[in-house]
Formats: structure tokens, sequence, C-alpha cells
């Protein structure tokens, strides 16, 4: 009698990874405002020790003064609309997370 494959199956979730969106000077700390020409670092975190991964796509800046200003800056690929406005985000060494840097500037 040949030998009989085993099939099991596997269900199982695991809680949402805690994701942190933060805007910093180049030292890493957080900022509180911006002036026109400030460099500008946007670093999207999660926790190291997630069994997830992280990817960005379809990411918009909308005007604070007027929600239906707003620009996509990262397009559903994941890819930048304009690297002249806003340019590929890139891992951060040693970490799962993202990490862009980019100008204050008026468009």
């Amino acid at each position: 009698m040949p030998p009989v494959a085993e099939t099991s199956i596997v269900n199982a979730t695991a809680p949402s990874p805690n994701i942190r969106l933060r805007i910093t000077d180049k030292n890493g700390k957080d900022i509180t405002g911006a002036r026109l020409g400030d460099e500008l670092f946007l670093r999207i975190e999660m926790d190291d020790d997630e069994v997830f991964g992280i990817f960005a796509r379809e990411l918009i800046a909308k005007s604070g003064s007027n929600q239906n200003e707003s620009i996509m800056l990262i397009d559903s690929d994941g890819c930048p609309t304009d690297p002249n406005i806003f340019p590929v985000l890139e891992r951060i060494p040693n970490s799962k997370g993202l990490i862009v840097s980019f100008f204050c500037k008026k468009i």
C-alpha cells in the first residue's frame, strides 16, 4: 500500500502591526513646524519584531486649510509621481521602516 500524504490546514490571524508616520528633522527628532527650505524626513516606522514587512503606495498630501487641495506623492504602484517634488522611499538601515528626505518648498 503506497504512503498516504497528510494534509493540514492552518487558519490563524496575527494582530495588525503598529505603524508610525513621522515627520522629522535630520537628527530624527519630530518637528512641530517647518519653514520653506527646511529639509524634512518622512519616516514610516513599524516595530522590528513584527512578522510583517512594509510597502507604501497611494500617498497623498492634503492642504490643512482646504480639503479639496491635494497632490498624489506616491502612486498605486509605490512610485513617486514626480521625484522633483517627492523622491522615492528607501529602507531605513537595519529596520523595517521607510524614509525619504524632502524639502519644504512652495509648489
